[in-house]
């Protein structure tokens, strides 16, 4: 099927930007986070890099479990850059 092959095609093209991703993501968590600002920024590629795309909807659209694990993760970061990760989901 000419759609499969295209597909396939479009799979290859992305492989060295997601490996460089996530080795740049292996880096980031091996790094200890020590400020409120660090864990954000961890957080932030959690939701954004790693969890898919549950994790990244507003609070109304998020499914219970997905809103209570990632209300608890912006809670252990804390202080303003918590607040402004809740402030991103309200």
């Amino acid at each position: 099927m000419p759609e499969s092959i295209e597909h396939s095609r479009l799979c290859k093209l992305q492989e060295p930007f997601y490996l460089r991703m996530d080795a740049l993501v292996k880096e980031m968590f091996a790094t200890p986070a020590h400020t409120a600002e660090g864990r954000r920024a961890k957080v932030t590629v959690l939701l954004g890099c790693i969890l898919g795309d549950d994790f990244r909807h507003i609070d109304e659209e998020t499914d219970y479990p997905e809103l209570m694990a990632r209300k608890l993760v912006i809670e252990f970061i804390g202080g303003e850059p918590g607040e402004m990760l809740r402030d991103q989901f309200a």
